[in-house]
């Protein structure tokens, strides 16, 4: 009997996704992947690439004249209803809110005709050949209801996530990227090391977070890197000015006759482009006034960092607190009186976010905003407690010896020094109890090892994509492709396809 896989993706996974379909169908002769891609232009991506033998455009047929405006009560198909009630959760009005083609309309009527086109297709589809699992991305909401769906008939939906620390990945199996095979790992090493390659890699790994600075490999990606949003004109090469120019007036001209509901994020006319580089010009200014260029001498302080958004991380995994002016105030509030909270915003967010967004958070006496430049393992290392919603700044935190919380119940969030806050009412008792944690340097070490030893025994060789600029030299570095193509078939065959071979 022949398998058929299913596959989620649009524009930037597709080529590299093709790893993943390939060892696939070489596990055994037959086997099929059907992929779902995001519009026409996607479609035709996909057709150069024979690892994928059916390829599916989810908004073809779908009338794009809904962009006019449609009536609020619009229903929402029984078909999605049926599935909440099938899984006991409600899902849909929580996966839209991540999902950036659903932000870029505010015609709710349009949205919902939307969702209900592409779940008949993907549900109907699902129910027929009844795939073996499911891979694919999950910010978007037709997605993450596929992946619903798929769990309502105990069916995996697969996700390839990098490890950031070393040249490995994972494969999640969750939308709450809970790292169930590093996290059982990491209780069993934090009682006793394990000896050999994992633990040697760990310790060189933590060596160099703790004594050289070293970020993680996936950060290096974006070295260098910098929103436009912040870079002065004057200081941009003059060609470099003109190819951007002419870059987004050809760009603006093809969105006009893509069929795709992505179109809708990008501005058509070059107009509204150069309005929007001015704003960004001018957010970064208002932005260089307010903040400080060096931390104040003398002062105790805890540290918040930014995060990016909208984000998968910040809107999904710690989707109660994703208003972060809101959960800065409620920070601040919680910090015993001689403590400040210096706020540190993420630097590819400078000049993108409106003024109004750190006049109101400065508008608390005990909070300094600071420069992005500003070290952020510095501030790290010298903070009292370190606040993040989500982010590798908790890790940090942990391998330096400083006490974390965090408001996602991401997979890390309470592993040693970092404890998860669930509840505001319990934020200022829980800062208090953070004040007074032992720091014992020999526990500090056994368990950022422990966990980066998990991190690296619970994950497959071969290294994955970070951005999308990594994709063409992951293609094109046919060793490292085939190393990963060779981990994801070992995976499938251990833990997936067992009973189909």
């Amino acid at each position: 009997m022949n398998d058929t896989a299913f596959f989620f993706s649009h524009s930037n996974q597709i080529k590299w996704y093709t790893a993943f379909a390939s060892a696939f169908r070489e596990i055994k002769k037959g086997n099929k992947v059907v992929l779902f891609v995001h519009g026409e232009v996607d479609k035709e991506c996909a057709m150069q690439f024979d690892c994928y033998d059916e390829v599916i455009d989810i908004i073809e047929g779908f009338d794009m004249s809904y962009l006019h405006p449609i009536d609020r009560t619009t229903r929402i198909d029984n078909i999605i209803l049926e599935l909440e009630k099938a899984i006991g959760e409600n899902i849909l009005w929580d996966s839209l809110k991540i999902d950036r083609w659903a932000r870029a309309t505010e015609n709710t009527g349009f949205v919902i005709n939307y969702i209900n086109h592409c779940s008949t297709l993907i549900f109907g589809l699902i129910d027929k050949h009844r795939p073996v699992f499911g891979l694919g991305e999950n910010t978007m909401a037709i997605y993450r209801l596929a992946y619903y769906k798929m769990k309502s008939l105990d069916i995996k939906y697969l996700s390839p996530i990098g490890t950031r620390y070393y040249e490995r990945f994972y494969i999640e199996d969750s939308l709450d990227w809970l790292w169930e095979d590093a996290i059982n790992l990491y209780e069993k090493f934090s009682i006793k090391l394990p000896k050999g390659e994992c633990h040697d890699q760990a310790a060189i790994t933590f060596d160099n977070i703790t004594k050289k600075n070293a970020k993680p490999g996936a950060f290096e990606a974006f070295k260098g890197k910098q929103s436009i949003g912040y870079v002065p004109i004057w200081k941009m090469p003059f060609i470099s000015i003109l190819k951007k120019i002419i870059y987004h007036i050809q760009k603006g001209k093809k969105l006009v006759q893509e069929n795709n509901i992505r179109s809708l994020l990008e501005e058509s006319s070059f107009h509204k482009k150069l309005y929007r580089f001015l704003w960004n010009l001018y957010s970064h200014f208002k932005y260089s006034r307010l903040v400080l260029k060096k931390i104040p001498k003398d002062i105790n302080y805890s540290t918040y960092f930014i995060h990016y958004q909208p984000e998968y991380t910040v809107d999904s995994l710690g989707r109660f607190y994703a208003d972060q002016e809101f959960l800065i105030v409620n920070i601040a509030s919680g910090l015993p009186s001689d403590q400040y909270l210096i706020v540190k915003d993420h630097p590819t967010m400078v000049g993108l976010r409106p003024p109004r967004f750190y006049e109101h958070i400065k508008k608390n006496k005990n909070v300094l905003l600071v420069h992005h430049s500003i070290n952020s393992s510095e501030l790290i290392s010298n903070s009292t407690i370190v606040f993040t919603i989500v982010g590798t700044a908790a890790i940090e935190a942990m391998f330096l010896g400083v006490p974390a919380i965090m408001f996602g119940k991401y997979a890390f969030a309470n592993t040693n020094l970092i404890s998860c806050c669930t509840n505001f009412w319990d934020l200022p008792g829980l800062i208090n109890r953070k004040m007074f944690e032992k720091l014992d340097q020999v526990v500090v070490s056994k368990h950022a090892i422990a966990l980066l030893a998990a991190k690296y025994n619970g994950s497959f060789p071969g290294k994955i994509p970070a951005n999308a600029d990594e994709i063409d030299t992951f293609y094109n570095d046919r060793k490292n492709y085939n190393l990963v193509k060779k981990s994801f078939r070992n995976y499938l065959i251990d833990r997936i396809l067992q009973d189909e071979l």
